[in-house]
């Protein structure tokens, strides 16, 4: 049996996408002609692909089945045109990465240079997403791979490496705090504290060990950037609670303080590299990836 290949490429997108609708804008066709292409491809295999009855497309058994066989043609495809690109001497080409919010630090804007410099033909698009948000692009081939402070499992990921990054009190150098050895979450709620928004996965921590103690975390501000929480801590505003790799260079350079929290939660909280389970990354997807873990690893070290 030979399958149809527009109609796979007609299903994937409708089921990415969520409706034949936004598929036929996509394509530039009418939803009835996607529709069409769907019915064909479920007469060639004798099955419903799709529920029918409801709004959104929502994929039988074999539907699924369909979806994952044609995202691992895709992968297989981009990773053997990347192999012969590489052969002819060629660098171009798209890495994608999904990264969680608050990650976007220095380690990995020291990998991204590193990779450039090697490949200055190809281009890098980053996603910083929340969470939840970045494994579901890493899970539908949105992104190559994700980079993400302790994710919830999946098993439709492959955690290719787990690099311990404790979450730290970051303070000014000449903070009153950072003349101690370590702090404890009750010595941090007496402190004005700026911190990420609750989507972040190190306020969620930080939200969680609260609660477990009795506290109400209160911070004299919340916000959606990090550079904005980091400008603030630098500017003597407040503390935040951050991975060290987000304020590399302001620790090295002695601007800022990285203090170890007493509480274990903070200590054992790990970086997670993932990408979806069964895809055939392309070389360079590869690259990025390795120069990445090298420069976090080389920051918590």
């Amino acid at each position: 049996m030979k399958l149809g290949e527009s109609g796979l490429k007609y299903l994937y997108e409708s089921y990415r996408r969520g409706t034949m609708r936004a598929a036929s804008e996509h394509f530039n066709m009418a939803p009835s002609s996607i529709s069409r292409q769907i019915n064909r491809l479920e007469a060639e295999m004798g099955l419903p692909l799709i529920e029918r009855g409801r709004h959104t497309v929502k994929l039988t058994p074999a539907g699924q089945m369909l979806i994952d066989y044609y995202r691992d043609q895709l992968g297989h495809h981009e990773a053997l045109m990347s192999a012969m690109d590489d052969l002819r001497g060629l660098r171009r080409g798209n890495v994608t990465v999904a990264i969680g919010q608050g990650l976007l630090g220095d380690a990995i804007v020291l990998a991204i240079r590193r990779f450039l410099k090697q490949y200055p033909g190809l281009r890098i698009n980053l996603k910083d997403a929340a969470t939840a948000e970045a494994l579901n692009m890493v899970s539908e081939d949105e992104a190559h791979f994700g980079i993400l402070l302790e994710p919830n499992p999946e098993p439709s990921l492959q955690t290719r490496r787990t690099i311990t990054q404790p979450v730290r009190a970051i303070v000014p150098g000449n903070h009153p705090l950072a003349r101690h050895a370590k702090v404890s979450v009750a010595d941090l709620l007496q402190t004005d504290l700026i911190l990420p928004t609750h989507t972040f996965r190190t306020r969620q921590i930080f939200e969680k060990i609260a609660r477990e103690q009795n506290f109400e975390l209160d911070p004299i501000v919340t916000s959606s950037s990090i550079q904005l929480v980091r400008s603030l801590v630098l500017a003597g505003a407040g503390v935040a609670v951050l991975p060290e790799t987000v304020v590399k260079s302001e620790l090295q350079s002695g601007l800022l303080t990285a203090l170890p929290i007493t509480e274990k939660a903070f200590n054992e909280s790990e970086i997670h590299l993932v990408y979806r389970r069964g895809r055939k990354l392309p070389k360079i997807a590869t690259v990025l990836m390795q120069l990445i873990e090298q420069e976090i690893q080389n920051c918590a070290t």
